[in-house]
């Protein structure tokens, strides 16, 4: 268990200010990544307690990024967006954000809204599958290097 949550904040460069308002916040680590691979790359990795995700990010679609999260992991989701659009927010919410902020919401409940979000899930484990699999990449977390030994992961099916 971390000493405090880690939060992935997965935003274009340059963050809003609310946005660094979160990375600075001495409750919470945080990682900001700026790509929707990079993001990905950094959830299996580091394993976060939440995700931050702007609709603004580039690279891999921010709402491809949402769908294999939500394929993998009951991880809470807060989507962003500098603009608050009805449609964005109800399709952000159908695909299995938990909540969409905007600079129109109070920026003093962004915090609560976080807390309350973790406080929910801080005693249960995600619920992660054990082998993802989406066509280009399969992660399998019963794989785990022996300490010292190199990681290496063997595409399906050559193997290693």
């Amino acid at each position: 268990m971390r000493p405090r949550p880690l939060i992935l904040i997965a935003a274009p460069d340059g963050l809003h200010p609310a946005l660094a308002r979160v990375s600075a916040d001495p409750q919470y680590e945080t990682l900001v990544v700026h790509t929707g691979e990079s993001a990905l790359r950094a959830l299996y990795r580091y394993r976060p307690d939440g995700l931050i995700l702007s609709l603004r990010l580039p690279g891999l679609d921010p709402w491809e990024v949402l769908s294999r999260v939500r394929d993998m992991s009951d991880l809470p989701i807060a989507v962003v967006d500098l603009t608050y659009r009805v449609a964005d927010a109800a399709r952000a919410l159908e695909a299995g954000a938990d909540d969409y902020l905007t600079p129109g919401l109070s920026e003093q409940l962004h915090g609560p809204m976080l807390r309350a979000r973790l406080r929910r899930t801080a005693d249960t484990p995600p619920d992660t599958a054990s082998v993802v699999e989406d066509g280009l990449l399969t992660l399998d977390r019963r794989m785990s290097p022996t300490p010292g030994s190199p990681r290496r992961h063997c595409p399906a099916p050559a193997g290693c």
